[in-house]
């Protein structure tokens, strides 16, 4: 499965995507854990596109060290990741905030991301 270049407002970023045999699905993207776009959010990835969906995992990272792929197995690895997951929470705190101000929540608000990857169907070439 290929990495992709995602162009945004302030830059490219990179990211893993993992088609179904189909070519078309339901699109996810799954969010990396606090060591990038490692072999684990790849395999997670592969096992949701063996399920028949389009499953992208943006490297949340890339504006702090684009391409982190670290793994749990040793104490510089934990401390690197924890660095990195510092760094980003003001970029997550600010979608988090805009988020508040302008999605109403409600008890069934976590559902509306698995209704609508169910619900909406892309092509990978998209």
């Amino acid at each position: 499965m290929p990495d992709i270049q995602i162009n945004g407002p302030d830059g490219e970023f990179g990211a893993y995507m993992a088609t179904p045999a189909s070519g078309s699905g339901p699109g996810l993207v799954v969010i990396q854990e606090i060591f990038g776009v490692n072999t684990v959010m790849r395999d997670l990835c592969d096992a949701y596109a063996a399920d028949g969906y389009i499953a992208i995992c943006p490297d949340l990272f890339w504006r702090i060290e684009p391409g982190v792929q670290l793994t749990d197995q040793t104490q510089a690895e934990w401390d690197r990741a924890f660095e990195l997951m510092n760094a980003f929470l003001p970029d997550f705190e600010r979608a988090r905030r805009t988020c508040r101000r302008r999605c109403p929540i409600s008890a069934g608000w976590t559902d509306a991301p698995a209704r609508w990857a169910a619900s909406a169907t892309v092509s990978a070439a998209a």
